[in-house]
């Protein structure tokens, strides 16, 4: 088969080359001697309404392709306002969460759905866990409860908590939908959180009513 049977008017051809069209791409805007994968993601976009009985053509679309794209950047959060007691949960989470932006690739306006696919987080002290979700803020009611992403730290000192977010992407384009290969990730700030440790003691009152007592100052 000659280069010129491949490609047909997106709109008429019916595949049996009674209109075809000269490899110079013209249809399409490029050049399928030196823009195969762009001619070729073009005629894919262009064909008629996907019909299951007849194969279509493999159109991949990887990170590289929507490298001038980038997911919105998050950020990392420690609860209660990035202290906490030792041998008592941590909440770190960050307030990422799936979204679109919109641009090119390979020629086309295309909308880019973003989907989280995991969250690590590197803790300070020599932790570094990934999870599957960003987390979230402990409800009134509930402080020093564990969460899905929460930590607790074992002894008292000054620690920077990192993290990441993973997305996978989606390439929205001329009514169809390209999932895109491989995945981004983007760092997020870090967050500085301090840990204390507490001693109680049993105390007949406070140190208004009774000053001499342990923990109170005398006058």
């Amino acid at each position: 088969m000659s280069d010129d049977a491949i490609y047909g008017d997106p709109g008429t051809d019916t595949g049996d080359n009674t209109n075809p069209v000269p490899p110079d791409g013209s249809v399409y805007g490029c050049d399928p001697a030196t823009d195969p994968r762009e001619c070729a993601f073009q005629r894919w976009v262009d064909r008629e309404p996907y019909d299951d009985t007849v194969p279509t053509d493999p159109v991949v679309i990887t990170v590289r392709d929507v490298a001038q794209f980038q997911p919105s950047t998050s950020e990392l959060i420690v609860e209660p306002n990035g202290w906490g007691i030792v041998n008592r949960p941590v909440n770190v989470f960050t307030d990422a969460e799936a979204h679109t932006s919109t641009g090119t690739v390979l020629g086309r306006p295309v909308t880019i759905s973003w989907q989280l696919v995991s969250f690590t987080v590197d803790y300070g002290d020599g932790t570094v866990e990934t999870h599957t979700a960003p987390g979230h803020a402990w409800a009134d009611g509930e402080p020093w409860m564990p969460t899905e992403t929460s930590h607790i730290y074992t002894e008292t000192g000054d620690y920077v908590v990192s993290a990441s977010v993973e997305y996978s992407a989606v390439v929205h384009v001329g009514g169809r939908e390209v999932p895109v290969q491989g995945t981004v990730t983007v760092e997020t700030g870090d967050a500085a959180v301090s840990i204390y440790w507490v001693k109680t003691r049993l105390v007949r009152g406070d140190c208004i009513d009774f000053p001499l007592d342990p923990g109170c100052e005398a006058p």
